[in-house]
């Protein structure tokens, strides 16, 4: 369930990030867009990892 809710999370936030991004563009702020991409991507890639820490925990993946 926890795995679930993570992977949704992840799904919202790359959502978000990218059409801030979007907007961002269409006023002609790059700068804007490629720092909403770059945050969304950093917490998307860390809710991955922490996804996967969990995985490999409860599997017994890599002992």
């Amino acid at each position: 369930m926890l795995t679930a809710l993570l992977l949704f999370l992840i799904l919202v936030v790359g959502f978000y990030s990218l059409y801030s991004a979007l907007f961002a563009l269409d006023g002609s702020r790059g700068w804007l867009a490629l720092g909403c991409l770059a945050v969304g991507a950093g917490l998307a890639g860390a809710m991955g990892l922490w996804i996967a820490r969990l995985w490999r925990r409860r599997s017994g993946f890599g002992r």
